[in-house]
């Protein structure tokens, strides 16, 4: 960020393995569950650079599950809405 003004913000993520004892810690520190095919966490925090300026910086704790299967979701949605298009595009083709 100190080496470059034009940052509007910043994200981190921690792979983390997450149990229910943690889970509840997170909640009770008003972490926000977000919706997953497991468990991901959110919190914002504000990061002020040296000339005062506050950069958004989302944190995520996100479990090694959340991360294999919501990209498995995303991909399958994507090839999904891939074949419809292409269908869609042949059908229109050949009529």
């Amino acid at each position: 960020m100190n080496h470059c003004p034009n940052i509007q913000r910043i994200w981190y993520y921690g792979i983390l393995q997450i149990n229910d004892v943690f889970a509840a810690r997170l909640k009770q520190m008003k972490w926000a569950p977000l919706y997953s095919t497991d468990r991901v966490f959110y919190q914002d925090f504000p990061t002020e650079r040296q000339d005062g300026i506050v950069v958004p910086t989302p944190v995520f704790i996100v479990s090694f599950n959340a991360i294999i299967g919501d990209a498995e979701n995303r991909n399958h949605t994507f090839l999904e809405i891939l074949k419809a298009e292409m269908k869609a595009l042949a059908k229109s083709k050949t009529a």
